[in-house]
């Protein structure tokens, strides 16, 4: 009986430092992930500073908007009205650009950080050859938008594209190494 108790004890704290280790990789991770994010919200607000203020986040996406819309791969779709949106829960980050004011609207969903589903960096489309097109463009808006971060399709109209940041959302639709 009394080997039984020593071998549960043994077992308990065994287990015991394997929940510690674990718990303590979280906080680790999360802690890493608030770093991350507050560096991109630092570099956002750099960009922001150094590029005139809020009248260029509507240069920001006239640029996005207009590069999407002259890509060759996005042509069946820029004549319709859509959005950009950049969501964000639970640390699940996805990208979803979507016909806007349909009933049954076409729909591109980037999953940036992936989720039980979908692998990360991948794409879900009824599209295929579009979705693939589409992951590059993805990958440079998370790369450079917080989320919460959307535009619309009639954003372009609004503002003059910064040229800067048109120059960023080309190379990334061309698939170049594109940088913050």
């Amino acid at each position: 009986m009394l080997q039984l108790i020593q071998a549960a004890m043994a077992e308990t704290k065994r287990r015991g430092e394997a929940i510690i280790y674990a718990a303590n990789q979280s906080v680790s991770d999360a802690a890493q992930e608030l770093r991350t994010k507050a560096a991109k919200a630092a570099a956002v607000g750099q960009t922001t500073a150094t590029t005139g203020g809020s009248n260029n986040l509507a240069g920001e996406k006239a640029a996005l908007v207009y590069a999407l819309i002259e890509s060759d791969f996005f042509a069946s779709y820029r004549h319709d009205q859509f959005a950009i949106n950049v969501w964000e829960k639970r640390g699940e980050m996805r990208v979803y650009i979507q016909q806007s004011f349909i009933d049954d609207p076409w729909k591109f969903t980037y999953f940036h950080t992936g989720n039980t589903w979908s692998s990360p960096r991948t794409m879900d489309s009824a599209d295929g050859s579009t979705a693939t097109a589409l992951i590059p463009f993805c990958q440079a808006i998370c790369n450079r938008h917080l989320p919460g971060f959307k535009c619309y399709s009639n954003d372009y109209k609004k503002a003059t594209p910064d040229p800067q940041s048109l120059a960023f959302y080309r190379q990334a639709i061309n698939k170049a190494n594109v940088s913050i």
